[in-house]
């Protein structure tokens, strides 16, 4: 079999079940695309997240994204080729079969390209059930802790130095802060306690999810923050501006491309939090951000700071 063959084989063939693959060559890898863990390929602690998406993607913040292919390569070091052999063992393909007969070779074509389509077929089916099953279980667990919420300031807030704005409050004191899909509906909310703990409540649909903080009636751009302060924080500075949070840095991408759907001819602009190191590390709110703003033909805002500062830090030493 040639290698370009045998590569394409084994992308169909992987299409779904990377993390088997993975497994089967002792390179281990998170079970959600939430988890953040050290790199199979270059360490650290939490640099690397795989979403897989079907073909074993994943990301590292040092030594960079690609498929499952790319991620063998990178952890034995190998060229593509070898990287195929290695991943057709664990799948059981006998790359040194050579198919010369014509309709043997066309009905294996048609075999694996069946087998997939089937494969592909049960992947979707099951990832809709995931999604309904953790759609179910939020809209129990949000309704349940919303009713518990009464209208009020937050202790965490205050300490951020912004007083005066009022969300839900449970009676521990967390702000329970409910997250928006494109449609309006609410598919995720994050509590944060009086010091700062933040967690997304159970079932939430995070990804491309926003808190709006201020909606004029007219406005020229659209300000995407990470946190709640932080937006805020940008809110006070540019009220003019509808103003969202994004979460976390992850969400940025996501929420970015939601903004520019729905609003396709404002400037967009990414109020980065400055995550600056003063070693190898890298600026990770910085890097987010320019990846978002380039999806989007849109803005980077950085704090003007020589240290690890967000724009609540700014705003709150300029006052």
């Amino acid at each position: 079999m040639r290698n370009i063959d045998l590569i394409h084989e084994v992308t169909r063939i992987a299409a779904g079940q990377w993390p088997f693959v993975l497994a089967g060559l002792n390179i281990d890898v998170p079970d959600s695309p939430r988890k953040h863990t050290s790199c199979p390929a270059c360490g650290g602690k939490d640099r690397f997240r795989f979403d897989d998406n079907g073909r074993g993607s994943h990301i590292c913040g040092q030594c960079g994204a690609g498929d499952g292919l790319d991620l063998i390569q990178k952890v034995n070091n190998c060229d593509t080729t070898l990287a195929a052999r290695l991943a057709a063992d664990v799948l059981g393909i006998d790359y040194q079969a050579t198919e010369t007969d014509p309709t043997t070779a066309s009905l294996r074509r048609k075999w694996l390209g069946a087998e997939q389509q089937q494969r592909k077929q049960e992947c979707q089916k099951q990832a809709v059930e995931d999604a309904k099953q953790r759609r179910d279980m939020f809209v129990r667990l949000y309704s349940g802790i919303r009713q518990q919420a009464v209208q009020g300031e937050s202790d965490y807030l205050r300490s951020k130095g912004l007083g005066g704005f009022t969300f839900p409050i449970l009676t521990d004191g967390s702000i329970l802060l409910p997250l928006v899909d494109e449609s309006g509906a609410v598919v995720a909310a994050q509590t944060i306690t009086p010091q700062g703990e933040k967690r997304l409540v159970s079932g939430s649909a995070k990804r491309g999810a926003y808190h709006t903080v201020n909606t004029p009636e007219q406005s020229q751009e659209v300000i995407i923050a990470e946190g709640l302060a932080t937006a805020l924080s940008v809110h006070l500075m540019r009220p003019d501006a509808l103003t969202v949070c994004a979460i976390d840095a992850g969400n940025l991408l996501p929420v970015a491309e939601a903004m520019r759907r729905s609003h396709p001819i404002l400037q967009i602009i990414i109020a980065a939090d400055n995550d600056y190191h003063d070693d190898s590390q890298p600026n990770i709110g910085k890097i987010a951000a320019e990846k978002a703003a380039l999806s989007v033909a849109g803005w980077v805002a950085l704090p003007p700071t020589e240290e690890k500062t967000d724009w609540n830090d700014y705003h709150q030493q300029k006052n």
